[in-house]
């Protein structure tokens, strides 16, 4: 869509500054800023802007009442005058030339946008009328024409008499003909939804006792099928009575019952994900660019024993990790955010709850990105796993004990497991003492089974022993004669039995010394 072209009329320069930015911001392009009627009137022609927006005191022999006339007789442009103060005088000057409105300085930018879009609009309707009947000119019948014309509901009110215009469009966009409704005021209070009526009818005292000149509410009319649609309702006053009250307020209804819609189903999805946030059993934590924490869910705040309100806005990485992790996990995350790096979908760091204890999480990450592509923070979700990592380091401490008291033994331990049910074993582990027995090395023999190691004929009788164990989880005795080398062949007595996960040891004692002395 086109940005509407207007021209500024300001001999302020601050002012006229400022009034750019705003018309900027709000969507609109400025084609020229002037400070003179002469200026202006040369600038309109040249411009062809959409509308202006005239101080009605200028530099110059012209004023800008004077300079509106001299515009909207020549070139037809709509003009909006900007004043700190409007005497009599100068109302009855401006109503000559048929402004579109009038801002208050100092403007604010709320009603600068509603008087712009209600100028334009009714400019828009105004040129459709001209194209139809060129040959009008009474404003009054051009207003009626442009309300005539279009879909949306438009109508005007005589505040004093409560007499009241509305265009077919007002009651066909409800369902209803053109004719089929009278049109009157009391037409529109039987269509207000009750719950709108006292929060419209304090809207109204309000606007009306204020000297602010736009308003707009949200209502809901009721249609000829009984449904209640929404309506945005904008109305402006054009005429003051003569101790300067309103006395002529006309407006807009445009149909917003499909944007609601959209509200409702927004507001469902977003109270749906604070659902999921809520009832999630892990922590969940969304950060900005700069490590700012933006969400976290009750779980989180649980976790690090925060209120939700003590953690949002902190910085995660200098708030809430502990000191040795802070500058690793913070020239990560700046990469991330630069998109010099992927983040790491798993991740296991230690964070620093408000009693000042760790807990150990593992994180899941994934980035977040605009409409645009641009990647404006992460999202982690995290799992507390201190009990867990605490039952690893005791398991390894206690792996680390039992290796310590199987190598202090004097006896030689080696633990199998079986191959093709029974017909082999693979060595899975040996301690110290059966290296100095076999004269094996544990590297050597781990994940190598029996006949792999010894010649078949050596090595049947001890894997049957093995098997029967295996099977049937009975323990044996048998004596054994093989070790690596070509020694002297010495006695070995060998104590089989299972363990529960299934794998079977075998516990081996040098018996040849023993023999030779009994010998």
């Amino acid at each position: 869509m086109e940005k509407a072209r207007i021209l500024i009329v300001e001999d302020e320069a601050i002012i006229a500054m400022g009034l750019k930015g705003n018309l900027q911001s709000l969507g609109y392009e400025v084609t020229s800023i002037v400070n003179t009627g002469d200026k202006a009137i040369e600038k309109a022609e040249e411009d062809k802007p959409d509308l202006i927006l005239m101080d009605i005191r200028i530099k110059g022999e012209m004023d800008g009442i004077d300079t509106a006339e001299v515009i909207r007789n020549r070139f037809g442009i709509p003009v909006i005058f900007s004043t700190a103060y409007l005497d009599q005088e100068r109302i009855e000057r401006a109503k000559i030339t048929m402004p579109f409105g009038y801002v208050l300085k100092p403007i604010q930018e709320r009603d600068l946008k509603v008087t712009l879009e209600m100028a334009l609009y009714v400019a828009k309707a105004d040129i459709k009328r001209k194209r139809i009947e060129d040959d009008l000119r009474s404003s009054e019948r051009r207003f009626q024409l442009a309300m005539d014309a279009t879909s949306d509901g438009l109508f005007d009110w005589n505040i004093k008499t409560n007499e009241i215009y509305f265009n077919p469009g007002y009651f066909t966009m409800l369902g209803y003909g053109a004719n089929e409704l009278p049109s009157t005021f009391e037409s529109y209070q039987s269509l207000l939804h009750p719950e709108d009526a006292i929060r419209t009818e304090d809207n109204l005292k309000n606007f009306l006792a204020s000297d602010v000149s736009n308003n707009s509410i949200e209502i809901r009319l009721k249609s000829k099928s009984n449904d209640w649609i929404w309506v945005l309702s904008r109305g402006k006053i054009v005429e003051h009575d003569e101790d300067g009250n309103p006395s002529r307020m006309v407006g807009i209804n445009i149909n917003i019952n499909e944007r609601k819609r959209d509200e409702e189903l927004l507001r469902f999805e977003k109270d749906r994900k604070n659902q999921y946030l809520d009832v999630a059993g892990v922590l969940l934590i969304a950060l900005d660019v700069s490590g700012n924490v933006t969400l976290i869910n009750p779980k989180g705040c649980e976790i690090l024993g925060y209120k939700q309100s003590d953690i949002i806005g902190r910085n995660w990485f200098d708030d809430l990790l502990p000191s040795e992790e802070i500058n690793v996990v913070k020239k990560v995350f700046a990469q991330i955010m630069k998109g010099d790096i992927a983040p790491v979908e798993y991740y296991e760091n230690p964070i620093k709850r408000k009693d000042g204890s760790e807990r150990f999480i593992a994180w899941h990450n994934s980035i977040l990105r605009d409409s645009s592509g641009h990647i404006i923070g992460l999202f982690s979700s995290g799992e507390d796993i201190t009990k867990r990592k605490k039952a690893e380091e005791n398991l390894i401490h206690s792996e680390q004990i039992l290796r310590e008291v199987i190598n202090s033994m004097e006896k030689a331990i080696a633990i199998y497991e079986a191959v093709d049910n029974g017909e082999d074993f693979r060595f899975v582990d040996m301690n110290e003492f059966g290296e100095k027995i076999t004269h094996f090395k544990i590297e050597d023999v781990l994940g190598k089974t029996i006949k792999e190691l010894f010649p078949e004929e050596s090595s049947i009788g001890l894997i049957e022993k093995l098997k029967e164990t295996y099977l049937t989880g009975k323990s044996t005795n048998i004596p054994l004669k093989q070790y690596q080398d070509d020694r002297i062949t010495q006695r070995v007595e060998n104590y089989i039995f299972k363990l529960p996960s299934g794998k079977v040891v075998a516990m081996f004692e040098d018996t040849t010394e023993k023999r030779k002395e009994d010998s």
